[in-house]
């Protein structure tokens, strides 16, 4: 995770803190979250690469993983 992505979750924490619910919290992260993470990286994880590189697409799903876990 690169301190450009820990800046974006550093910033994010105090809705996703508030959210009163597992439900919230997780559509917040893959809505909002995960979203503005992929922007960051769109030469690397943008729709159009991950819809056609299955190695890129492979690899997102796990970072995305790994967020949804944290």
């Amino acid at each position: 995770m690169t301190q450009e992505e820990k800046d974006v979750l550093r910033q994010m924490l105090p809705v996703w803190s508030n959210m009163t619910d597992k439900k919230s919290r997780e559509a917040y992260i893959l809505t909002t979250v995960a979203t503005k993470i992929q922007q960051m990286n769109l030469q690397q994880f943008g729709l159009e690469v991950i819809s056609r590189d299955k190695k890129a697409k492979t690899l997102w799903d796990k970072r995305l993983q790994v967020r949804c876990i944290l």
